[in-house]
């Protein structure tokens, strides 16, 4: 019996499977991917509208948009500044974070796809593409302000990406 059963699984098992060789690798249809995301100008205003979450505001600083004269002669801080008074090192760079500019060098890079797949730029497309560009001035300009020299980068980094991370300012 189980000689039997052995042979009609190797008679038969071939013919239960696949014709299509690409069977197993398709793109889901339930959930975004690269593949199926960057292809309209409504992906390009979804993923820019995640930009202005980051602006700040009353609960980015906690004293709201007038926290910025915290260090002027507009306010007196309760605390000496680091960065003012010399003692704030590189090393100290709590908030050293490179994600909000890597998201906008993604955007700015992933939107000539939408380009390519609308058949040429449009004023829509560069529309956001603007957005994109002064989301990336605004986080530079705010790395500038709490730590001085910045290296300047212009594409979505990778682990790889070792003469960009490495880069002298």
């Amino acid at each position: 019996m189980k000689k039997i059963s052995i042979l009609f699984g190797l008679i038969f098992l071939p013919l239960l499977s696949c014709e299509d060789e690409d069977f197993l690798d398709q793109v889901p249809k339930d959930t975004l991917t690269e593949f199926n995301f960057w292809t309209t100008t409504n992906d390009l205003e979804v993923f820019a509208n995640g930009f202005y979450a980051n602006l700040g505001g009353w609960t980015g600083h906690g004293g709201g948009p007038y926290w910025a004269d915290n260090n002027s002669d507009n306010m007196v801080p309760v605390n000496a500044d680091k960065r003012l008074s010399g003692q704030f090192t590189i090393s100290d760079a709590s908030g050293w974070n490179w994600g909000n500019i890597r998201s906008v060098n993604l955007f700015l890079q992933r939107s000539q796809e939408v380009i390519d797949a609308n058949g040429g730029t449009n004023s829509e497309i560069n529309h956001f593409i603007g957005e994109g560009y002064w989301f990336r001035a605004y986080y530079y300009f705010d790395m500038l302000q709490r730590f001085g020299g910045v290296p300047w980068i212009d594409q979505p980094l990778q682990p790889d990406s070792d003469e960009l991370l490495f880069a002298a300012m």
